[in-house]
């Protein structure tokens, strides 16, 4: 089997701290470089489009939702990948309330085989953006 290496930076906002630390070691073990959060608004903080090739945070979160942090990110950067992260079951409704603002949604559980497909798709789309808009 191929190993899937990503180079990409990625911002990665998630509560609870076991899945926080697993998901960064999972896709740092395949060469990303990971920024993670345990609260959106210590996220935003640090947010600089041109730094985060993916953003990719929980819903579902206690002080600041999933839903918040992507209308924040999207005020003033509507190009970055955000994938969303939930164990919400009814995920029809969820992808219509967002409005073309998610990139993809990865339902809980996950493998690490499908993170990091998901997750390389996003940094793909966010090189192909960039040379779109900046015309290289």
């Amino acid at each position: 089997m191929n190993r899937i290496t990503l180079s990409g930076n990625i911002m990665w906002i998630e509560d609870e701290s076991d899945v926080r630390e697993f998901v960064s070691l999972v896709l740092t073990s395949h060469g990303a470089t990971v920024q993670s959060f345990a609260t959106g608004q210590e996220a935003l903080e640090d947010y600089r489009p041109e730094a985060v090739d993916v953003v990719l945070t929980d819903f579902q979160m206690p002080t600041m939702t999933g839903a918040e942090v992507i209308s924040r990110i999207r005020e003033t950067d509507p190009h970055t990948p955000v994938i969303l992260v939930t164990g919400q079951r009814d995920l029809e409704s969820l992808v219509s309330s967002f409005d073309h603002e998610l990139f993809a949604i990865l339902p809980k559980p996950f493998n690490a085989v499908q993170l990091i497909d998901t997750v390389k798709r996003g940094i793909r789309h966010k090189r192909q953006v960039q040379t779109l808009v900046n015309g290289k």
